[in-house]
């Protein structure tokens, strides 16, 4: 359940996510610390974090290697609000980061997937023209 102490200072914003997560049946993330609702991404992974998918503007996976071994793959969001978040981490080979990446695109149509060069360049031009 989400503690309002540790997040946000938008009231309005965690009473809709509390609702929203009462409301879930089921969440196979659970062991990521990741609720995915109607509206909202909630993640307790690294603190916590309620961000709409509507302000999603880019995503991608992140994989960290120690001696050339993976270790690690944690999922990447950018948001609107030039944020850059990691909401998940689970290990090298975790399909469940994937399946949370594609229920984010299914969510909202416009956010860029993957680590590219284009989305780096979309991202970089964003971040300036929205100074």
């Amino acid at each position: 359940m989400l503690r309002t102490s540790k997040i946000t200072k938008n009231k309005e914003l965690v009473e809709d996510a509390k609702l929203e997560l009462e409301s879930l049946t089921d969440n196979p993330y659970k062991k990521l610390k990741i609720y995915l609702t109607n509206k909202y991404i909630i993640s307790k992974s690294g603190g916590l974090h309620i961000i709409e998918y509507k302000d999603v503007i880019w995503e991608y996976s992140l994989i960290r290697y120690v001696n050339g071994i993976a270790q690690s793959k944690s999922l990447m969001l950018c948001t609107k609000n030039k944020k850059k978040l990691s909401i998940a981490v689970g290990t090298a080979n975790d399909s469940n980061i994937d399946e949370i990446m594609v229920e984010i695109k299914d969510k909202n149509d416009n956010v860029k997937i993957g680590y590219t060069k284009e989305n780096r360049e979309f991202y970089k031009n964003y971040q300036k023209e929205s100074l």
